[in-house]
């Protein structure tokens, strides 16, 4: 029994062993552990060489694999590094890239929601042998509220701390949206004055009687229409 035991004892402690490393490795087989950056993380917690070291940083965004040049290296060269010894780093470490993940699909989702919007137009009373010069209201209001809620998402993203890696895009997008936001709102306030004005010098009366103020309205006019049929046209 005691030779037995002896036996027995190295190997249970082999399995144990193992059984903990093999919960870290679960950890970083994870989709959210894809990135490069992660890997190159590991390699310095682990101080052991995953990737060729003659390769520069031009890559720090991209997959573990992009691009073919992730040297061939096998699971024994994880399991025989100190993982036990640098758990709660790795750990915190696939933490950190599942928040980071759960921010890049949220970032990717408002993209998708914005690769297709379009602007609705439709023409205007009188003014319909101009053409579609005027923005839709329903439909431009509901862009609009989209406009806001994407804005509110944004900022929300860039309040946290797992941006780091695409901040610079974030931001971007978040620029984008409120100019975006910003110019539709200048339109529709033009937009409500040109309508008005039209409607006051469409009629002959108001238009002979100011007849300086209705020629400068026609320059306008003309200008406005001209930009809005070359906004619709793009």
């Amino acid at each position: 029994a005691h030779v037995h035991a002896n036996v027995c004892d190295p190997i249970r402690t082999m399995l144990e062993s193992f059984s903990q490393k093999l919960t870290i490795i679960l950890r970083l087989a994870k989709p959210s552990m894809m990135m490069r950056r992660h890997w190159e993380n590991v390699e310095e917690m682990l101080d052991i060489q995953l990737f060729n070291q003659v390769e520069n940083n031009t890559r720090y965004q991209q997959p573990a694999g992009a691009g073919g040049r992730l040297e061939s290296w096998k699971l024994g060269q994880i399991t025989r590094s100190p993982l036990l010894e640098n758990r709660d780093s790795i750990l915190s470490l696939c933490a950190s890239a599942s928040k980071e993940g759960g921010v890049r699909r949220k970032l990717d989702k408002i993209k998708s929601d914005w690769t297709f919007a379009e602007l609705t137009f439709t023409s205007y009373k009188s003014t319909s042998h101009k053409g579609q010069v005027v923005l839709e209201s329903r439909a431009t209001h509901a862009l609009m509220v989209r406009l806001e809620d994407s804005v509110v998402a944004l900022s929300a993203l860039a309040a946290s701390r797992y941006t780091a890696p695409f901040r610079p895009e974030l931001l971007q997008w978040l620029q984008t949206l409120g100019t975006v936001r910003e110019t539709l709102e200048h339109w529709l306030e033009v937009q409500a004055l040109w309508m008005y004005l039209e409607a006051v010098f469409s009629g002959g009366d108001i238009a002979l009687s100011m007849p300086l103020e209705a020629k400068r309205f026609a320059a306008l006019d003309k200008t406005w229409v001209a930009a809005v049929l070359s906004a619709v046209s793009q």
